[in-house]
């Protein structure tokens, strides 16, 4: 998919990959702490969590 923006030789390209990488990791980071802070939270539990 990242792949097919940009051209094969096309310096961006690496650069591409790296920040498509680094948001899938950011986004797991961040699923995961929301996750767990809803589950524990009085207010809404492992239902909202999930």
């Amino acid at each position: 998919m990242v792949g097919e923006l940009y051209k094969e030789g096309d310096s961006r390209r690496d650069a591409g990959f790296g920040l498509f990488y680094s948001g899938i990791n950011l986004g797991a980071l961040l699923g995961g702490a929301v996750c767990v802070y809803f589950g524990t939270s009085p207010e809404y539990g492992w239902s909202y969590a999930f």
